[in-house]
C-alpha cells in the first residue's frame, strides 16, 4: 500500500522533527541549508521572525523544546543576506564550560604585589576566560561573514583585501586584552569589596544559625531571619557585581565597539546582531558576570551598532543595566504566545502552527499533503 519511497519520506520528516539544539536541516543533494523552505514561524505571517529581525536587542523566551534555536538559525539565515548586516552565533553555556584560565596571569599579579586569594583569582580567571572566548568566537563568526560572497562588489569598490579586514578585527580582540591587570588599584579596592561583602555573609550566616537556635528554645529571634535572607540576596549581587567590575578592569570593553565600527562600516555594515544561546543555563553568578561585562556595556554604550538576541529560560532573566523597556520580550511558551486567557482560543492557534509545521515536512519529504490518505501517518 505504501511505497519504499513513502516510507522513506516519512521515517524523514518524523526525524527533521526530532532535531534539537542548533540541528542545520541540509538538502541531501545540494547540502545547502533547508531552514527558509522548512522553518514555520508560530504566529501567522512570520511575527516572530519579523521581530527578532528588528533593530533592536530581543530576549526570546521559553522552555526548552519550544524552538528557540530554530528561531535563531532562520534569523541568522536571512542576516546573512542582508549586506548592511553581520551575525554571530555563540553557544554560552558551552563557552563557560570551556573557558580557560590564563597561566600567565597569576604570576603578573604577584609582580605587582597583588594578593588575592586563591578562590577570588581562580573565579576572575574564569571569568576572564570565558568574556574573551565569546568574543573569540563573534570574532570568528564575523571574519567569516566578511568573507562570504555578499560583500564581494563591495570590497572590489572599496580596494580591501579580506584578508586585511579579517586580519585587523583578529587584531582587536588580541589588542583588547594586551593591558591585562594593569589598573592593580582598581582590582585590589574591588577584591577588597568582595571580601568585606564575604565577611557579611558569613556574619548573616550565623546569625541564621542563631536564629535556628533560639527558635528551637522557644528564644524571640527579632527578626533577624528575615534580615538576614536579605543580607544573602544581597550580598550574592554585590559579589557578583565586584567580578564584574574586576573582569572589566582587564580589556578594553569601548576599544570593542569603536574598532569593530569603524572596521565592519568600511564594508557597509551598519549593524551586528549577536545571537546568544542557553542563556539560562548559566549559574546565576556567571550570568550577571556576563551581562555586567558584555551584554549590558555592548547594548548600552554601541550607538545601536550591536544589537542582542538572547535566547532564555522563564523566571530565569537578568537584565542587568539594560532598560526592560527598551528591549522586545517574545515568548513561545504556548500559553504566553497565544493567550494565557482564552484556553480555547489557545488551543486552535496551537493546533493551527502544529498542522503548518508537520506540513511542510511532508511537502519536502513526501511531496504530499499529509492528509493524504496514502500517506502513513
Amino acid at each position: 500500500m505504501y511505497s519504499k519511497k513513502d516510507l522513506q519520506g516519512f521515517a524523514k520528516a518524523a526525524h527533521s522533527l526530532k532535531l534539537y539544539r542548533r540541528a542545520d536541516l541540509r538538502d541531501d543533494v545540494t547540502d545547502k541549508s533547508l531552514i527558509r523552505k522548512l522553518y514555520v514561524d508560530p504566529l501567522q505571517n512570520d511575527a516572530v521572525l519579523e521581530t527578532m529581525l528588528r533593530d533592536s536587542t530581543t530576549f526570546l523566551i521559553g522552555r526548552k523544546g519550544t524552538g528557540k534555536s530554530t528561531v535563531f538559525l532562520r534569523a541568522q539565515h536571512e542576516l546573512r543576506a542582508t549586506p548592511n548586516s553581520a551575525s554571530a552565533y555563540v553557544d554560552i553555556k558551552t563557552v563557560y564550560e570551556a573557558a580557560d584560565v590564563d597561566p600567565t596571569i597569576p604570576s603578573q599579579l604577584a609582580e605587582a604585589g597583588l594578593a588575592l586569594s586563591e578562590k577570588d583569582l581562580k573565579r576572575v580567571l574564569l571569568y576572564r576566560g570565558f568574556i574573551r572566548a565569546v568574543l573569540a568566537d563573534v570574532t570568528k563568526e564575523l571574519q567569516q561573514a566578511v568573507n562570504s560572497s555578499i560583500f564581494d562588489k563591495i570590497i572590489d569598490r572599496s580596494g580591501l583585501k579580506r584578508s586585511d579586514i579579517s586580519g585587523a578585527i583578529q587584531d582587536l580582540l588580541d589588542g583588547s586584552f594586551e593591558s591585562q591587570f594593569t589598573d592593580v588599584t582598581a582590582i585590589r579596592t574591588a577584591a577588597a569589596k568582595v571580601d568585606r561583602e564575604t565577611v557579611r555573609d558569613r556574619k548573616a550566616t550565623t546569625e541564621l544559625g542563631l536564629e535556628i537556635e533560639a527558635s528551637a528554645t522557644g528564644t524571640s529571634g527579632n527578626g533577624k531571619a528575615k534580615h538576614t535572607k536579605e543580607n544573602n540576596s544581597s550580598v550574592k549581587n554585590t559579589s557578583s557585581e565586584e567580578y564584574s567590575d574586576l573582569v572589566l578592569s582587564t580589556f578594553n570593553i569601548v576599544g570593542v565597539i569603536e574598532g569593530l565600527q569603524k572596521i565592519l562600516l568600511s564594508i557597509g555594515v551598519k549593524r551586528i546582531f549577536i545571537f546568544i544561546d542557553d542563556f539560562s543555563e548559566l549559574p546565576e553568578e556567571a550570568m550577571r558576570v556576563f551581562v555586567d561585562t558584555i551584554l549590558s556595556p555592548l547594548n548600552n554604550w554601541s550607538n545601536e551598532f550591536i544589537k542582542f538576541k538572547v535566547a532564555a529560560y522563564p523566571g530565569r532573566v537578568y537584565f542587568g543595566k539594560i532598560d526592560p523597556t527598551k528591549v522586545d520580550e517574545i515568548y513561545l511558551d504556548l500559553y504566553k504566545l497565544y493567550g494565557e486567557k482564552d484556553v480555547s482560543t489557545m488551543e486552535e492557534k496551537a493546533t493551527d502552527f502544529t498542522r503548518r509545521l508537520i506540513e511542510s515536512r511532508f511537502h519536502h519529504f513526501l511531496n504530499k499533503s499529509w492528509r493524504d490518505r496514502k500517506t502513513v501517518c
